[in-house]
């Protein structure tokens, strides 16, 4: 398996938050929000959009035997978690795109072993049918998850891009996982967010 870093985005600045584009597809002149889901976290927890109706959240898509960008993004991502691991309106959903492979037991060893958490937290770890998670990167976040077939049997390609959602389950920002100056770009913006909520 391997990855690639690619993602397309558009930008629209119509109404929320001055600062932050919202990022979401428009239909019929309206923002489109995400996509009803419903998946398995670490813990063998449903986790669905009521989950994070009203917060925060980070959305992002790896797989737990990712060789390449999956583990510099996941260090980038822990500082953000270590940042905000104490609010409770924020979440991060990470969703594997090897489902197959990654079960509930593997994310729970992933979550434990490679992330280091020790405890349950707003760090969601998610599984479920490997089309619906695909549908789900591709055209609700906007990013690219895509199988090679021509290349490599089973080889999976993604962005590794980070999606910042706001309460309303609208797009606010897409950052290059493995740019530190993007992770630092996406805690101040989780912070403009998050103080709208307080």
């Amino acid at each position: 398996m391997s990855c690639n870093n690619t993602s397309t985005h558009q930008q629209q600045q119509d109404f929320g938050h001055p600062e932050l584009p919202i990022l979401s597809a428009k239909q019929n002149g309206e923002y489109q929000i995400i996509a009803d889901f419903n998946f398995k976290n670490q813990y063998n927890q449903t986790v669905t959009q009521q989950t994070v109706k009203g917060k925060v959240y980070i959305a992002e898509f790896f797989f737990t035997s990712c060789p390449s960008i999956c583990p510099i993004v996941s260090v980038e991502l822990k500082e953000v978690f270590n940042t905000f691991k104490d609010e409770e309106n924020f979440m991060i959903l990470s969703h594997s795109i090897d489902p197959e492979n990654d079960d509930v037991k593997r994310l729970n060893e992933y979550y434990t072993n490679t992330l280091e958490i020790d405890k349950p937290s707003n760090w969601l770890l998610l599984t479920g049918e490997k089309e619906t998670i695909h549908e789900l990167a591709n055209f609700s976040y906007g990013t690219v998850v895509y199988e090679d077939l021509e290349r490599l049997k089973d080889n999976i390609m993604h962005s590794g891009a980070l999606l910042l959602v706001d309460e309303n389950g609208l797009i606010r920002g897409m950052y290059d996982g493995k740019d530190h100056t993007h992770t630092k770009r996406l805690i101040k913006d989780v912070k403009l967010l998050l103080a709208d909520l307080n």
